[in-house]
């Protein structure tokens, strides 16, 4: 609580706070600062924690950091607009894809793509991916 002086001071209109206020705001911008959830509010974010979590889980290596997580307009794989919503299943989800699955998720063998053309590669080899093609195209 304000001493006397300060309250007078606060009551004539001389200070307009008891410095409460600028305690309240700086404890909040530390806890901002410091607070790694405080970055977690970004797609970016929760996808390198999920691979995290992922790497963790399936023993896979795991280096990346932030920076290596870049999301395009579109898709390279399918061309369609990639764009982030509370449907986590939604095919147009941005989707961290590992380009070689055994060597884990580390810099260089990631890239982000589309939810659909990650699902659509999920195990399948790329010799099962030009077969399933060639005999849809016989179709």
């Amino acid at each position: 609580f304000p001493s006397h002086d300060r309250r007078h001071d606060i009551v004539s209109g001389k200070i307009q706070s008891c410095g409460c206020i600028r305690t309240e705001k700086v404890n909040a911008k530390n806890r901002e600062r410091f607070d790694p959830n405080a970055v977690s509010k970004t797609v970016e974010y929760k996808m390198l924690a999920r691979a995290k979590s992922r790497a963790k889980k399936n023993n896979l290596p795991f280096n990346l950091e932030l920076d290596d997580i870049a999301i395009p307009e579109r898709c390279p794989l399918l061309g369609i607009k990639i764009e982030s919503n509370n449907f986590r299943n939604s095919p147009n989800n941005p989707s961290l894809d590992k380009i070689i699955p055994e060597k884990g998720y580390i810099k260089g063998n990631v890239w982000v793509i589309s939810n659909r053309a990650n699902t659509l590669k999920n195990d399948a080899s790329l010799q099962e991916l030009e077969l399933l093609v060639e005999n849809l195209k016989r179709l």
